[in-house]
């Protein structure tokens, strides 16, 4: 069974729309600014962040002048966290993308799939900060809204949504775990279509400050140019700078998408997912060698028939290096046939929704037929591997390949092919 990419939906700190992301990422457009993180943290940090988010204003503006379907909308998620009134925003933008507004189809068949563990880090912050001197008056409704669930039934209220649901978590690569559970389960009859979200990882100072204090956030040279701290594969990196961002997919057969007459995007033909046996935070060669190789694999591909790398490239001075050597190991002799960037040097490390954000960047590129700088990339870390610089590169892509990595050992790996 085929799988294809009908929509799609994002909202980050260089975007509110789809539209405006493609933009963003032809004009050199980068979010991350300087941010003291509360009054709690004593220093100020570069951070992607989402700024100015109205509710209502975004919520009315996406639901095109439908002011039946913003009542029921907004009266589900009005007290909702805001991890998930941020959710629902691009939901709706590729809910509509992909026509379903205005299909009639079997919601027993459409299914939903959450990218997000312990999305709500700032929430529970808030909540104890509010109440920890008198628990009592806690509101009921944090009994359901601490739950990353939560987001599983807003969504399937929002939509209506009947098929099988549920959320994953697979640290940084929780969102492209989110997509290979997607596509197998419209590759193996589960539901013909099926939403794959992956909200904010809304973090509270505590976790911020322990990033910091593990030496994993960069930032700290270039605090002043904070344009310039998230630098993946340049030989000034020094760690990942968190980002704010969510993503939205619709996946869907090939008999949905003929049966309801929409032209898909691209169609997922590879994914794969492995573990390299470490609950710690160091990349393994290992494991990224083999959820690539095993994803082109699934494709039916070879290494030397993929043109585009969308590669994890966090700015972490190991996980950089350890991945330019996996990519040099997977294509060899092929690698002058490749083209590698980082969206993350456009909206920092977005953690569970990185790998959504960039498989929609991937998607945009291979449709608009551009490939978006590397944002400060002055020095790589290696001259062997075809870097895109610091400007556009305008090139067909057929095939791509989108990484993710994340701590724990979890590798993954997704195929990509074009839709003329």
């Amino acid at each position: 069974m085929k799988v294809f990419v009908s929509g799609m939906g994002v909202f980050n700190s260089i975007a509110h729309n789809v539209k405006q992301f493609e933009n963003s990422l032809k004009t050199n457009i980068c979010g991350i600014k300087s941010v003291e993180y509360l009054h709690d943290m004593k220093v100020s940090l570069p951070i992607g962040m989402i700024e100015k988010f109205s509710l209502e204003d975004s919520l009315r503006e996406s639901c095109n002048q439908d002011e039946f379907f913003y009542k029921n909308t907004l009266k589900s998620i009005k007290r909702s966290p805001y991890v998930v009134q941020t959710a629902v925003i691009p939901a709706i933008e590729a809910w509509n993308y992909a026509q379903l507004n205005n299909s009639d189809i079997d919601m027993g068949n459409v299914g939903l799939i959450v990218g997000g563990q312990n999305i709500s880090q700032m929430y529970h912050y808030e909540m104890f900060q509010k109440y920890r001197e008198q628990l009592e008056y806690i509101n009921p409704t944090y009994a359901l809204h601490y739950m990353d669930t939560d987001c599983v039934g807003t969504l399937s209220e929002v939509f209506g949504i009947k098929g099988e649901s549920f959320s994953v978590g697979g640290a940084s690569a929780t969102s492209n775990v989110a997509i290979i559970k997607g596509y197998q389960q419209i590759k193996f009859g589960i539901n013909d279509i099926c939403m794959v979200a992956s909200p904010i990882n809304h973090l509270s100072p505590l976790e911020v400050q322990a990033f910091y204090n593990l030496g994993a956030l960069g930032g700290r040279k270039y605090r002043n140019l904070p344009k310039e701290a998230c630098r993946p594969f340049d030989e000034d990196h020094e760690g990942f700078i968190y980002g704010q961002g969510i993503g939205v997919l619709i996946l869907e057969s090939e008999d949905s998408v003929k049966r309801r007459k929409v032209h898909p995007l691209v169609e997922i033909i590879g994914g794969s997912m492995v573990l390299d046996s470490n609950r710690l935070s160091a990349p393994s060669e290992d494991g990224e060698y083999l959820a690539i190789k095993k994803a082109i694999k699934e494709a039916g591909l070879m290494p030397k028939d993929i043109t585009y790398v969308n590669a994890h490239g966090s700015s972490s001075p190991k996980g950089d290096d350890v991945e330019a050597k996996v990519i040099k190991n997977i294509f060899q002799d092929d690698l002058s046939n490749i083209h590698v960037n980082s969206t993350k040097s456009f909206t920092g490390h977005c953690l569970n929704s990185a790998g959504i954000t960039e498989a929609i960047a991937t998607i945009l590129q291979m449709k608009g037929d551009f490939l978006h700088s590397n944002l400060n990339l002055h020095k790589p870390i290696d001259n062997d591997i075809p870097f895109v610089r610091n400007t556009l590169e305008h090139i067909s892509v057929k095939y791509g390949i989108n990484n993710s990595f994340g701590f724990g050992g979890i590798n993954t790996c997704l195929v990509l092919k074009n839709v003329v």
